[in-house]
C-alpha cells in the first residue's frame, strides 16, 4: 500500500518493538536474588524454630513456625510468578503485536472518490508544464 494512500486513509505504521530489555533483566535478577535470599533465611529460621518448638512445647513457638512457613511458601510463589512474568515480557516484546485488524467501512463510490482525489493530488505534485492537456 502506498504511503499517500495510508496517509489519506489514516493508517499508521506500528513502531518496532525493542527486543532487548536490559532494565527488565536487571530488575528480574535483583528481585530473584531477594526472593532466593528470603527463602534461604526462612529455611534456616524454620530449622531453628522446629528445634525450639520441639524442645519447649510452647504454642507460641509453633505459631511463629507456622507464620514462617507461610512466608516461605509465599516467597516461593512470588519467585515462580516473577519467572512467569519475565518470560511473558520477553515473549511479547520479541513477537510484537499479535493481531492487527484494520476495518475500513466505506461504499465503492467513496473508494472511487478517494482514488480519484489521490490521482489528482499526485498529478498536482508531479505537474509537468509541457503537458497542457492534463
Amino acid at each position: 500500500m502506498s504511503k499517500d494512500l495510508k496517509k489519506m486513509m489514516g493508517i499508521e505504521t506500528l513502531p518496532k518493538v525493542k527486543k532487548d530489555l536490559p532494565e527488565a533483566d536487571d530488575d528480574f535478577n535483583h528481585a530473584r536474588e531477594n526472593l532466593l535470599e528470603t527463602i534461604k533465611t526462612c529455611q534456616i529460621t524454620l530449622d531453628q524454630l522446629t528445634v525450639i518448638s520441639e524442645q519447649s512445647g510452647h504454642a507460641r513457638y509453633y505459631e511463629v513456625l507456622n507464620a514462617t512457613m507461610k512466608t516461605m511458601v509465599e516467597a516461593n510463589r512470588e519467585l515462580l510468578a516473577l519467572q512467569k512474568q519475565i518470560r511473558s515480557i520477553k515473549e511479547s516484546s520479541a513477537e510484537g503485536p499479535k493481531k492487527v485488524v484494520n476495518n475500513l467501512v466505506m461504499t465503492t463510490a467513496d473508494l472511487l472518490n478517494l482514488i480519484k482525489d489521490s490521482e489528482k493530488a499526485t498529478k498536482t505534485i508531479n505537474h509537468d508544464p509541457s503537458d497542457k492537456g492534463n
